[in-house]
C-alpha cells in the first residue's frame, strides 16, 4: 500500500517538478565534463570529511555521483541558485533569470546546467526523492529546490514558489 501511494506522488511531482530542478553555477567546481574528471578531483583533493567545501563560495558538495552522463549535485547554500564565481565576471548567473532558454546561455558565459540530485525527472528517481522527504533526510533541501522552480530551462528564483508548501506540510 505505502509503494503504491509513493508511486501515485511520484507520478504528481512528474507533472509538477519534471525538468524544473535544474541551475547553473558558475563555479569552478563544478565544471567537470565527465564522471572520470570528478573522480581524478576527488583523489587529488583527499578531502578529510564527507563534505567538500567548493571554491571560495563555501558551497557544500554534499553528493556527487553519476548516472550515466549526467553529473547530479546536491549543492547547499544560502544563495544556492545564484552564486557565482568570484575570479569570472563572465559568468554571472543573476542573467539567467528570467531567461527563456537559460541552460544555453549559462553555457556561453562559461557556466554548468546542473541538475539536484533529488528531483522529479523520471519515476525512479522521483520515488527515490519522496522516499528522502518521508524519512526526513534532507527534506528541507528538497523543499526549498522545489519552492525555488520557475519552468524547465529556466534559472531557479530563491522562494518563488510559496504554494509549494502546501503540498508539503
Amino acid at each position: 500500500v505505502w509503494l503504491l501511494l509513493v508511486f501515485v506522488m511520484a507520478v504528481l511531482g512528474l507533472n509538477l517538478w519534471s525538468g524544473k530542478f535544474f541551475s547553473c553555477s558558475c563555479d569552478p567546481a563544478f565544471q567537470v565534463t565527465n564522471i572520470s574528471d570528478l573522480y581524478a578531483r576527488r583523489e587529488e583533493s583527499a578531502p578529510t570529511s564527507p563534505f567538500e567545501v567548493a571554491g571560495d563560495s563555501g558551497a557544500q558538495v554534499l553528493k556527487a555521483f553519476g548516472l550515466g552522463t549526467q553529473l547530479d549535485t546536491l549543492v547547499r547554500g544560502p544563495s544556492r541558485h545564484l552564486r557565482q564565481s568570484q575570479g569570472d565576471s563572465s559568468c554571472n548567473v543573476t542573467l539567467l533569470v528570467g531567461e527563456e532558454n537559460a541552460s544555453t546561455r549559462c553555457e556561453e558565459m562559461g557556466g554548468t546546467w546542473i541538475n539536484y540530485a533529488s528531483n522529479f525527472d523520471n519515476v525512479g528517481r522521483a520515488m527515490l526523492t519522496l522516499v528522502q522527504v518521508t524519512t526526513l533526510d534532507d527534506w528541507t533541501e528538497v523543499y526549498l529546490h522545489a519552492a525555488d522552480t520557475v519552468g524547465v530551462d529556466k534559472q531557479p528564483i530563491p522562494n518563488n514558489d510559496g504554494g509549494v508548501a502546501a503540498i508539503y506540510f
